[in-house]
């Protein structure tokens, strides 16, 4: 399966942004974890579109690579992946 970033093209994230920001409670969003580019079941996420998706990996699942499924029941109507930095936390330790 060839996945394809969600911010690869315009229109793609403009899309995937709408998306995420509907109020149609229809709507819902899955997250899976890549490994090599593939999809690690179960989903770590399975609900309604979380508006600061990004904010929301990254702090709760350390970052990584992510597959991003937006479907109205059975109708798909976003998918791609999405890379999210680790933070970086300065644990206080003077490196001198």
């Amino acid at each position: 399966m060839s996945l394809r970033p969600i911010y690869s093209e315009n229109r793609h994230g403009e899309r995937y942004m709408q998306l995420l920001h509907s109020a149609d409670p229809r709507i819902r969003l899955y997250v899976y974890r890549l490994e090599n580019r593939r999809r690690i079941k179960p989903a770590i996420y399975s609900g309604p579109p979380i508006r600061r998706l990004e904010e929301y990996l990254q702090r709760t699942f350390g970052g990584g690579e992510f597959e991003i499924m937006i479907r109205r029941g059975e109708t798909m109507l976003e998918s791609g992946t999405i890379g999210i930095a680790a933070i970086y936390r300065n644990l206080g330790r003077d490196r001198r």
